[in-house]
Formats: structure tokens, C-alpha cells, sequence
């Protein structure tokens, strides 16, 4: 465990981060890794960077492109607009520029090895204007590129894209390393590598939980508490203002394979692009370490993950996320759930539907106590009718919950443990994501109508069971 106090006097962690209700309320983060062998390491790993050639190319044809398409439609421009003639001269130097940048034919004259066995892209020839050099032969490609932006920027009209916006660029970043040169890093469990987790947007790589300004940057208090992340990143050992960069990363999520109980490990999609040499030297690593079996799943490229809906896969949820509201809980690239209960056990791994279903009847009897369901919604639990269709009978659901003080008359309680299993089962199966709500609601509303329930008082009770089980105590993702 690592006592807040003292993680928040170590680094320099945002306001917004030590001013948060995890950080003001907590006296400590505890990660689940270290007791399945996972403590914080690091190790040198040998990178196969043969394919940054290829991903070079591909972006020096990406920016011939986009800059021949620049120039198309910048010369519709000038057809149909009046300019006045200096804007007119500075439009024309930026166009012709531009021309012969993306008039070169062999692309391989952009490359350039280092000693280190990296690739430097550079303007292969001098970009000339009346038989003077604008750019000389050898400069960087990118500074080339990004002063014909800034030009026409000059020229106010819109600028080239942004590179780091660039897929391809992402790519070529990502697999343009020095050979033999990079350490692995996983982080959790220690100052250090919560401070990994908090800065993982802030050190070379950015996405939507960058510090600043972005989308879902408050998100990354709830990946800093949770018991159950961790991240997983290779550096190259340049220095940045908050710790060496990095140059691939992936969220590493400990979670349960539902239909066989057993741990896993989810590789989220890789930043800033996938690279499946990365992949392998993150899940051998992994694997070499973790205490007994493991099972891994990766998201791979474009975040494609379809096959983690459902409830295949769900993270145990915490008494920290349970603590959190939308904007604060952890962004998962995954289509990941938080478990539908609310034992923060991470240790008990067998008995998952056993949990979500006494924790839906203990919810299901607080809120249809007494009375309530014969005088709002015409519900006779003892009558013939209702107990003749009920699926799950008292004396089944007894075994099943192994509480020998319940009786076999209790029959609101068998209802509700039928309604728990029929959605439980079906979630498992995938047909169905913890959040879709009409899907929800579907269910409860076919099962109640089987007992002979109206119409009327069906829906209503699904909406209420709904909004009260799931929404009011935040067992969805």
C-alpha cells in the first residue's frame, strides 16, 4: 500500500488530482498485482525496429499527399477569390514549396540511419525560389513541414495537419527506436509507479488524458486508485518534465474470465499506435512473472476489442471506484465492465454469480419491503399464480445461495434471485453490455410478465428496478 500523504508530498501531482475525493478521503492506494507476482519492475528488452523503414515510407508518401492535396485546394482558392498581390506572391512561394516537396519521386532519398540504428527523414533536396535555397537539402522533413503550415498560416489560410495528429507519424514514432536500447517498465504498486499511471499522457505520448484540456483527463484519478490497473510502457531513456518518455504504452487491467473463474490479464490498446513486437515483449514479460496460470488478452489494432462486451470479462470493482462518480472513474479503452457487485474481495475468484445475486436480492428486498409489491404493482408473491410460474424454485434457490435461514416460502426473495440469474446468465453470454439499459429493463419486464404480472405494472417495476438497483448504487460501468 502507499500512504496518500506521502504520495502526494512526492511528486508533483495537479491540484485537480490531490484535491479529488480519492486523494482527500483515502489513506492509501493498494494494487492488486504484487499479490499474483506482479511487484513494479523494470528490464532491458532488445527491440526489432526492421520495420520502421516501412513505416517511413508510408509516412513521406502520407505527406506527399496531403500536401499535394494542399495545393489543389489552395489553387480553387485563387480561382475564385481576389488577392491582393502580396498575398498573392506569398501564396505562390508556399504552393511552389510545397510542389516540389511532394514532387519527388524516390522516397527511400528521405531516409537517413543514425548511429543508433535509427531513421532521421529529411528534405533530400533544396526547395528553391528564384534559384535560392528556402530550405536547404539535409534539413529535417518535419521542420520542413511544419514551416509550410506555419506559412500558409501566414498566408491565413488553413494549416497543414497537425503531425503528432497523424496516424502514420504515430506508427513511424512508435517503431522508429534504438536497437538494443529500451527498458520496460510495469508500474502499480509503488510512488514511482503511481506516478507512471498519473503522467502516462504527459511523457511523449498524448490522448484524452492529457493534464490539460483534454476530454476525459479527470478520468485518471479513477485509473490511479483502482486495485485492478496498472501500466506497462518501454522508454528509450530521453528525459521529459515529468519522467523519461514513453514511447509505447498499454493499461494493463487484472480482471475475471467469467465463465471459467479464473484471473486475467487485459493489454489495453496500445499508445500512441499498436506495434505487435511491443505486444509480444509486454505479454512474454507478463507471463514470466505472474504466479501460476494466466490468461492474457490483448486489444489490438485500432482498439479493436468487440470480443470483451458482455460480461466474458469484468473487473472487480472496489470500494475507491465505488466511491467515484462518471466523470472521475477510470476511461477503459476496452469495452471492459466493472463487476455487478459489490464484494471488493479481489482474492475470492470463484464465486462471481454467487455475489451479483445475493447483492441483487439484499437491494431488491430493501426497496419492495413490506408490502410494497402487492400495493404498488399487484404483485402477490404467495399467490398460486406467481409461485406456478416461478423458473427457480425456493428449494433450488436455497442450494444455490446456501443460506439454510431462508425458507422456502420466502417466494419475494425467490423472484428476486431469478430475476438475478436470468440476467446474470444472459450478461455472461454476451448478448447483452452491463449498461445497455433497455436491455436491462427487457429483462426484467419478459420474466415479470411470465408470472402472470400486467402490463403496466411489469414496466413500471422494470424502470424502478432498474433505476434503483443499478443506477442509485452505480453497479454499472
Amino acid at each position: 500500500m502507499i500512504k496518500i500523504e506521502k504520495l502526494a508530498a512526492s511528486k508533483q501531482y495537479p491540484d485537480w488530482i490531490k484535491k479529488s475525493v480519492p486523494f482527500q478521503k483515502m489513506d492509501s492506494i493498494r494494487k492488486v498485482f504484487p499479490q499474483v507476482g506482479l511487484d513494479d519492475y523494470t528490464e532491458k528488452v532488445c527491440i526489432d525496429n526492421n520495420g520502421s523503414k516501412i513505416t517511413a515510407l508510408l509516412l513521406v508518401e502520407e505527406i506527399q499527399k496531403s500536401l499535394n492535396e494542399r495545393i489543389k485546394k489552395v489553387k480553387t482558392f485563387l480561382t475564385k477569390t481576389k488577392t491582393l498581390p502580396k498575398r498573392l506572391s506569398d501564396i505562390t512561394l508556399v504552393v511552389e514549396l510545397m510542389a516540389q516537396l511532394s514532387g519527388i519521386q524516390d522516397l527511400e532519398k528521405f531516409i537517413v540511419y543514425t548511429p543508433k540504428g535509427t531513421i532521421s527523414l529529411v528534405c533530400p533536396i533544396s526547395l528553391l525560389s528564384g534559384g535560392k535555397a528556402v530550405f536547404k537539402a539535409g534539413i529535417s522533413l518535419f521542420k520542413v513541414y511544419n514551416r509550410l503550415s506555419e506559412m500558409l498560416a501566414d498566408c491565413k489560410l488553413v494549416a497543414l495537419q497537425d503531425l503528432e495528429k497523424n496516424y502514420h507519424y504515430k506508427i513511424f514514432s512508435s517503431t522508429n527506436l534504438p536497437v538494443n536500447t529500451c527498458t520496460l517498465h510495469f508500474s502499480s504498486s509503488t510512488e514511482e509507479g503511481v506516478w507512471d499511471i498519473a503522467t502516462m499522457s504527459m511523457r511523449g505520448i498524448t490522448s484524452c488524458q492529457t493534464w490539460q484540456g483534454a476530454n476525459n483527463y479527470a478520468k485518471l484519478i479513477g485509473s490511479i486508485v483502482d486495485p485492478c490497473t496498472a501500466v506497462i510502457y518501454l522508454t528509450n531513456g530521453t528525459p521529459t518534465d515529468y519522467g523519461t518518455k514513453m514511447v509505447r504504452r498499454s493499461l494493463v487491467r487484472y480482471v475475471h474470465n467469467v465463465t471459467n473463474g479464473k484471473p486475467c490479464l487485459v493489454i489495453e490498446r496500445m499508445y500512441p499506435a499498436f506495434d505487435q513486437g511491443s505486444l509480444d515483449i509486454f505479454i512474454n514479460s507478463l507471463s514470466s512473472r505472474f504466479k501460476g496460470e494466466i490468461e492474457f488478452v490483448d486489444c489490438k489494432k485500432n482498439n479493436d476489442s468487440a470480443y470483451l462486451k458482455g460480461l466474458k470479462y469484468i473487473i472487480p470493482i472496489s470500494p475507491e471506484i465505488q466511491m467515484l462518480d462518471d466523470k472521475h472513474r477510470p476511461y477503459i479503452d476496452s469495452s471492459l465492465a466493472f463487476a455487478s457487485h459489490n464484494d471488493a474481495s479481489i482474492k475470492d475468484e470463484s464465486n462471481i454469480k454467487l455475489q451479483f445475486v445475493k447483492f441483487f436480492e439484499e437491494h431488491f428486498n430493501k426497496y419492495f419491503k413490506g408490502n410494497r409489491l402487492k400495493k404498488e404493482y399487484g404483485i402477490d408473491p404467495a399467490s398460486n399464480a406467481v409461485i406456478s410460474n416461478l423458473k427457480t424454485k425456493a428449494e433450488k434457490r436455497k442450494i444455490l445461495i446456501k443460506d439454510e435461514k431462508i425458507l422456502a416460502k420466502d417466494y419475494s426473495l425467490t423472484i428476486a434471485s431469478d430475476l438475478a440469474t436470468i440476467l446474470f446468465d444472459r450478461y455472461s453470454k454476451a448478448k447483452y453490455r452491463m449498461y445497455d439499459t433497455y436491455g436491462i429493463q427487457d429483462s426484467f419486464y419478459s420474466y415479470l410478465s411470465k408470472l402472470g404480472v400486467s402490463d403496466n405494472a411489469a414496466s413500471r417495476m422494470s424502470y424502478d428496478l432498474y433505476d434503483h438497483i443499478f443506477v442509485t448504487n452505480r453497479i454499472y460501468a
